[in-house]
């Protein structure tokens, strides 16, 4: 097989080649969102309503993850907090590519003294690890 062969095969009908790790996180992604979207409809109990009088005991047939200690579908509050943590993931997104959007225009419009700082303060952020920094601010705010 020649290299040209091998690279034509690889091909989508768009004519362009997609990266399998890319196609599969965008699938995962897409998977996740729309158990987002639907998630009021295919839960299988209300969150809040006791559905097991056995906590410890052992998983019944129409409790596919089980229930915690008060005996709440699990099931169910993933699949709702799938929708939680979906729009807040989407929401921080928006924010800030919306932030640095209006940020970047102001410097490249302005120039000068403004452009200077900004692009120091964003090497001093890019410089300090994120792990380092979220320490810092646990400590300095509190856990909770």
């Amino acid at each position: 097989m020649t290299v040209a062969r091998a690279a034509s095969s690889r091909r989508s009908f768009l004519g362009h080649s997609y990266n399998l790790v890319g196609v599969v996180a965008s699938l995962v992604i897409l998977a996740w969102t729309l158990v987002a979207i639907f998630a009021p409809y295919i839960i299988p109990h209300p969150i809040g309503d006791i559905v097991d009088d056995d906590y410890f005991g052992p998983m019944r047939q129409g409790l596919w993850l089980g229930s915690d200690y008060l005996g709440r579908d699990m099931l169910s509050r993933v699949l709702m907090g799938a929708r939680y943590t979906v729009g807040i993931s989407l929401a921080a997104v928006s924010i800030a590519c919306f932030s640095g959007v209006v940020l970047g225009m102001i410097a490249a419009v302005t120039g000068g003294w403004f452009d200077t700082c900004l692009s120091r303060f964003l090497d001093a952020m890019n410089s300090i690890p994120s792990k380092l920094f979220g320490l810092v601010v646990v400590a300095a705010v509190g856990s909770s």
